[in-house]
This record gives structure tokens, sequence and C-alpha cells, in this order.
């Protein structure tokens, strides 16, 4: 009986003893966790990597033996100058991406026995459009790829298939893109999502660059000791902002700025660039709760403590280097201001690095940097420019999802390798260790779906309450909330009585 009562006791204060050390764990949890955009899965965009002969099976789309009797695949695609947005490629041109679009397009087309054909859409008209098409029941287009910020009210107009009740889209498989999947997606419906098929998406991750030229110049960090600070996850905002400030230099010596001539710790095309940190710091107005349904998250002392800090950083005209319009033309673009190698810093999409391919000098690619060290991982702000959708109107939704699902498994295979390895590795990046700094960028997409599609309230988007307090230098977002809270919930309540209205 004492043998017994002494091993009872022993067990029993083991016990006790992991409690105490899970509730002390639990107690020293980050706060930014708890805070971080929900749905954000790893492997929204994995390594793009070449696969090899035994990996090339895992992209083979599970779909029967079909033949399409040479059906005309109609595509309807929003044009946009600065990304790859088309799917078709009518020839080869010894470009690696086009050579790659063309090769996986004569693939499935011989395979199913079917033709596409891509109708490009001047930017801004196709929304408008299928509107039309779908109220008038013609089926002109058998999938569309729109402008983002179209697709909400194309979806609540009955525009567009729920995409979750087309048979042979298998959202589990590597080429979708599984976090725009868990934050444009309302409930248990999708009417708009992306994947391989278009490269849209990666072209607008956001990135930093960083110049060697200047920061040798001026005697700063090295681009290697950026990249260390990375991987010790040490680069957190209060490192950029001092190479920043430390950067920052007036040429003419008469105080006042002058975008033409002077040197800025940072360049970025305009204030939402504030909307970028925000997302990188893991903090978002609207997340997604247990049951897929959006929810207002600014309401905590982080988010008002880094909007602050966001706020005044980016509101600062001598720091931060933006593009200038003056008449309603753009005469100076700060991606130039880089280039001429008059910033230290420089955020813009990844497809800068195909638009500054000319650029004399050296530059080092980064993540948007943490907020502080305790963050638990880095956050790449990206925001889908097209989104792809099946319309009502269409005669067989089920075809345009067989034919879609095909060229997206097909474009894991061949377009995304000759995307990121050749394209964007060895013809753009210029050192080794960028390409471990782009995994990291892709490895990391996280959302803010109202300022990507919805701006419920509007308060986000370009001309939103939350783009004027990073331009204007308005650090009050208690008054902001209590101003426009009311109208957020309201407008994010009417798109879900609307979804729920749908099929």
């Amino acid at each position: 009986m004492c043998i017994k009562y002494i091993l009872k006791t022993i067990i029993l204060l083991l016990v006790c003893i992991f409690i105490l050390a899970s509730c002390s764990d639990n107690k020293n949890e980050s706060s930014e966790i708890k805070n971080e955009p929900q749905n954000n899965d790893n492997s929204a965009i994995d390594k793009f990597e070449q696969p090899s002969a035994e990996e090339s099976d895992l992209y083979a789309p599970n779909l029967p033996e079909t033949d399409f009797e040479e059906y005309e695949f109609k595509v309807a695609t929003n044009m946009i100058d600065w990304a790859i947005v088309n799917i078709n490629a009518e020839e080869q041109n010894s470009e690696a991406v086009n050579d790659a679009i063309y090769q996986r397009n004569r693939n499935i087309e011989e395979k199913y026995n079917f033709i596409i054909k891509e109708t490009e859409m001047e930017r801004g008209t196709l929304g408008a459009k299928l509107k039309n098409l779908v109220k008038s029941g013609t089926d002109e287009y058998d999938l569309v790829l729109n402008a983002a910020g179209d697709m909400p009210s194309n979806a609540i107009n009955n525009n567009l298939i729920n995409l979750y009740k087309a048979d042979y889209l298998n959202f589990d498989q590597p080429w979708w893109n599984k976090t725009i999947i868990d934050n444009f997606s309302i409930g248990d419906k999708i009417f708009f999502t992306t994947s391989d098929i278009d490269l849209s998406v990666p072209e607008s991750v956001m990135i930093v660059l960083y110049s060697r030229k200047l920061s040798k110049d001026l005697g700063l960090a090295s681009v290697e000791e950026m990249y260390r600070l990375v991987e010790e996850d040490k680069w957190t905002f209060d490192k950029m902002s001092e190479l920043a400030r430390q950067a920052v230099r007036n040429v003419d010596g008469t105080g006042v700025v002058n975008p033409f001539t002077d040197i800025y710790g940072v360049t970025t095309p305009g204030p939402w660039v504030g909307n970028v940190m925000m997302t990188g710091f893991g903090e978002v107005p609207i997340k997604k709760d247990e049951d897929n349904l959006p929810y207002l998250a600014w309401k905590t002392q982080r988010y008002a403590d880094i909007f602050e800090k966001v706020v005044l950083f980016v509101s600062q005209k001598d720091l931060i280097g933006m593009s200038v319009q003056q008449g309603g033309a753009w005469v100076l673009y700060s991606m130039d201001i880089f280039a001429a190698d008059r910033a230290l810093f420089h955020f813009d999409n990844l497809s800068v690095v195909r638009l500054i391919r000319e650029m004399g000098s050296d530059f080092g690619v980064l993540p948007v940097p943490k907020y502080d060290e305790i963050q638990s991982r880095y956050y790449s702000y990206c925001y889908p420019t097209n989104l792809l959708g099946i319309p009502t109107t269409v005669s067989d939704p089920n075809r345009s999802a067989f034919i879609l699902e095909a060229l997206s498994a097909e474009s894991r295979r061949l377009v995304i390798p000759a995307y990121y390895e050749i394209a964007i590795q060895n013809k753009y990046l210029r050192d080794e260790t960028s390409y471990k700094m782009l995994d990291i960028i892709l490895e990391n997409c996280a959302y803010d779906l109202n300022a990507a599609i919805y701006n419920w309230g509007g308060v986000s988007g370009m001309s939103g309450d939350l783009y004027n307090c990073y331009e204007k230098g308005n650090t009050d977002i208690a008054s902001l909330i209590e101003k426009r809270e009311d109208k957020v919930l309201k407008d994010m309540q009417n798109l879900i009585d609307e979804y729920n209205n749908l099929d």
C-alpha cells in the first residue's frame, strides 16, 4: 500500500509539473501570433523548382480520357502592362516563359483535342462586359481572368459559378493557390480564385530591393550583411528605419525635398506601402473566423501601435521617395529613382526585377521586414492582379473546369519552373543568395482581403481612409474605426447575405 501511494504521489506531481509548464508557455506566447493574418498556408506558392521525371507524375491531374472534338476554348483576359497575364502564346520566341506557355498549351490541346482562343481586353473593361454578356445570356467566354476588384460585384450579380460545385477542380493540388482560396472564399462558396495558369500572382508579390552601390558609397550594411539579418530573423522595421534615415541626402543643400536630385532612404510607387508594411507586420483590418467568415480585427492595441509607427514612417517626405505625377502624366517613377542609385531601399512588385533589368548597379532582394524579432515569420504582401472565374452562361461549366484543371497542372510542371528558375533567378537576379531570399518571400505570401478586392466601408484601396492616413500622416486609428466600423460591418454582412442567396 505504501509503495502504491508513493507511486501515485510521484505521478501526480509529474502531471502537475507538466501542466504548470504548459501554462507558463502559454503566458509567454507572442501576441503577434494571435493577430497574424489567418489561413496563410505556407504552401501558398511553393518553391518553384524544376521537377524531376518522378516528380512530374505528381503534377498529373486526375482527369479521365476525353475528346473535346476541336472545341474552341474561349478565354478573356484583363491586360496589364507590368505583369505577365497572357495564358496563350501563338509561337515560340526563345523567351523561357513564353515558350513554356506555348508548350503547355500545345500539350493539353493535343491531349484533349481542343483549341485555346484568348481575347485580350483593355485594362478595366472586362468586368463591365462580363456583366452585360451574362445579362443578355451570351455564352461568349468559357473562362475569364478579370481584374480582382471587379470579381465580387460579378459574383453577387450571379455572373460567376461557385467553383466548389464544379467537377474536376481539385483545390488540394499544388497548382492551386491555397492562400487565396482560404482568404477570398466566403463560407462554403468561392466564385473566383487563381492557379498556376496565371503568373500575375507571383508577379505582384512585394519585395524589397537593396542598393549595393549606395550602401557601399555611404558605408552602410552590405548586401551580404542584409542577407544574414534575414536569415537570423533580425531584419526588422527598426533596422530598416535606421538604415533608411542614414541614407537620406539633400543633394542641392536647399533643405527642400527634390525628387529629381535627392537621395532617399526608401522609394515606392505610392503611400500604399503603408498597407504593405502593416500586412508584413502581421496586421490586417479584417481576418477570417473558424466558419470562414470575415470579422474585424483592427481593434487591438498591437494594431494601433504598429499603425502609428507605420504612418509616421511613410509620411516622411524627405525619407520616402514616390512617383511624381504632373498635369495628369507621370514624370518620374520611383523605380527610376532607385535605378539611378538615389535610394537605399525600394519596395515594389516582383515584376520590377524584369523592368529594372537594365539598371547598371547591382541590388539585393529582401523580404518585407518583420515588425520585431518576436514576430513568428516574414510576411510577403501580395495582391492578386487578376482572378479567374467561370461565367454562369457557359453551356458546359464542367468542361471549363476540366480544361482549367489540366492547364493549371501543366503550368506547375512547365511554366512555373521556367518563370522562377530561368526568367527570375538566372536572368534577372544578381547573386545566388537572392534565390534563397526569393524562396522566403514566395513561401510567406499574405493577403489583405479588404484591400485586395472587397474594400468594405471604403477604408481600403487607393482612395480609402487607410491610404489617406498613410499619405497625410494621420495616426488616429481610433477615430477612423469609430467613424467607419458600422459601414464596414454593414457592407460585410450585405456581401455574406448576397452569397447566401447564390447557389
